[in-house]
């Protein structure tokens, strides 16, 4: 107790000042207490820190009950009782606790309460069985979206033992969670296809492979194309990246799932495909020459067309929408080395107008433009029919026939290989920056990171992925275990060919240009007098017209 001297004119108004002036001399642990206005006298006391401590629980005082005081009693706890921390400091109930902390407990305390920019005891935290630590209260500020990233962070390079691989758990609804001792994600260097998946096979959810595993897991969740979800994918990847292997699971999925199988390719890759060559449909091998490959794209695009005149007329807009007996069988059509096939030749400088080697290029860039017409017609009009369709190609963009138009009909997106650079990755996806990276312990195991590759696909986040292997005769064999359909007529016969890729030199190729495919014949229909030739042309006279304005404006 503190006695003090008023001088005269002290008045209350005064009060403020000798309080200061008290506080300055003597700390400001005391308060005016009373004031004897007789003897002109002022009375100090000090305060009482602590009414009560029982077992780990303190009861505080009025004053220092207040939310501003906390760092006060936390300092004041540790003086009182070495080895201790307050653990919770609750001004509405006038209560702290304090606990025995080890030295790596309170240092993940620490680094977690910074994530949230919160108080030491804000956080519970305790030492783990097995390692890494249990978080038994987390801030109710706690948010996934702006704290997994940090807390993932204060995980591998904060917390005492902590190193890339440790991961956090949170339970959002009660907020805990533990910080988990892990390696980091991975593959095994083989995820080998379950050849029994096939007797079991969907006809529209087709396994490709696994997602990289969630930390502290050994498989991810499995990785399919939902064809109901997109009709139409694309698998990119430089050589050697996958692409095959993938390809190759794709087929055999569809297959078991009851599809029907055009395959298109160059001549000379064509040998990847082989093991399936007789189990495509009728005329469905375009693989020998670009004849062959524009005939059987014709004539799964002229099936398209009658099915959606059938479902014209039954009311119906999509092949889905038919009872389970009556829906289509579906077809997918799976292009190899797109650029290859769709690329035009440059025709050689200095050639007359009718010379052999210059008519034989033009010939071989109206068979690619046919082509490509074919899969633009199936991918824009088809989608709704059952036609199925997966593109493959080393390189997507404008230049190889994939630009943003044909890219935005695929819903399914497969960029093969480890370590793609950002040019394909902008290339290959709708939103690149949204599509994570290959890690580094995946990328640079030589083993590990075959047949990895990054996806963006319809009802699925993107992800990093790796493909199911198996050799092409186990599929071959497994199919044929299953019955699976096969052809004895794999290559479009020439009265096909003839009729979907009419010849250049045929009665109906005009002076001015090719006639095209049966996929646009039909005549000129209703005019409005632009470009409008004399004689009128009709039918493949017409198409001849129209590809060789196309094929001039391209």
């Amino acid at each position: 107790m503190i006695t003090v001297r008023l001088p005269d004119g002290f008045t209350d108004a005064h009060r403020d000042k000798l309080q200061s002036l008290v506080a300055g001399q003597h700390g400001d642990d005391y308060e005016l207490s009373s004031i004897d206005w007789t003897s002109r006298k002022a009375t100090f006391v000090r305060r009482v820190e602590v009414v009560s401590v029982a077992d780990d629980v303190i009861e505080l005082p009025r004053h220092l009950a207040t939310a501003a005081m906390g760092d006060r009693v936390a300092t004041m706890i540790a003086e009182h009782y070495p080895g201790m921390v307050m653990v919770e400091f609750d001004p509405h109930r006038a209560i702290a606790r304090f606990a025995e902390l080890s030295e790596d407990e309170r240092t993940a305390r620490d680094a977690v309460a910074g994530v949230f920019g919160a108080k030491p005891w804000e956080v519970g935290v305790r030492a783990r069985d097995g390692g890494g630590f249990v978080l038994t209260r987390l801030p109710k500020a706690y948010t996934p979206s702006r704290h997994d990233v940090r807390l993932a962070e204060v995980a591998e390079t904060k917390v005492p033992g902590g190193r890339p691989g440790w991961f956090v758990r949170v339970d959002g609804v009660t907020n805990t969670g533990e910080i988990v001792p892990a390696d980091l994600p991975t593959f095994p260097p083989l995820l080998p296809y379950d050849m029994r998946r096939l007797t079991r096979a969907h006809r529209d959810l087709i396994p490709v492979g696994r997602d990289l595993p969630a930390p502290g897991k050994e498989l991810g969740e499995e990785f399919h194309l939902d064809f109901t979800a997109g009709a139409f994918g694309m698998v990119a990847g430089l050589p050697g990246g996958g692409k095959s292997v993938a390809l190759n699971g794709i087929i055999a999925g569809s297959l078991a799932g009851g599809a029907q199988l055009v395959i298109v390719d160059t001549p000379d890759k064509a040998v990847d495909f082989l093991w399936c060559r007789d189990f495509v449909r009728d005329g469905g091998w375009g693989c020998e020459s670009l004849e062959a490959a524009a005939a059987a794209l014709g004539m799964m695009y002229e099936e398209g067309q009658r099915r959606a005149k059938t479902l014209r007329e039954r009311g119906a807009t999509n092949w889905l929408e038919l009872p389970p007996a009556e829906q289509f069988t579906p077809i997918l059509a799976v292009i190899d080395e797109y650029a290859a096939l769709v690329t035009p030749e440059r025709i050689p400088s200095g050639l007359p107008k009718g010379h052999a080697l210059r008519l034989e290029v033009e010939e071989r860039n109206y068979h690619r433009a046919l082509i490509e017409r074919a899969v633009s017609k199936i991918m824009a009009e088809m989608r709704f029919t059952g036609l199925r369709m997966v593109v493959s190609s080393q390189v997507a963009n404008n230049s190889t026939g994939l630009g943003p138009s044909q890219k935005t009909k695929m819903g399914h997106r497969i960029l093969a290989g480890a370590n793609p650079s950002r040019a394909a990755r902008t290339q290959a996806f709708n939103d690149e920056m949204s599509v994570p990276n290959v890690p580094g312990n995946v990328r640079e195991d030589a083993a590990v990171s075959r047949g990895t590759g990054l996806y963006e696909s319809e009802g699925r986040a993107p992800a990093v992925f790796k493909s199911y292997f198996a050799r092409a005769d186990q599929y071959r064999d497994a199919l044929i275990e299953l019955k699976s359909p096969r052809t004895t007529r794999p290559e479009p016969t020439e009265a096909e060919i003839a009729k979907y890729v009419p010849s250049m030199d045929g009665d109906d190729f005009p002076d001015d240009g090719p006639v095209a495919s049966k996929l646009d014949a039909g005549g000129w229909g209703e005019q409005d007098g632009r470009d409008r030739p004399d004689p009128v042309l009709r039918g493949a006279a017409k198409a001849a017209h129209d590809l060789r304005v196309e094929l001039g404006g391209a």
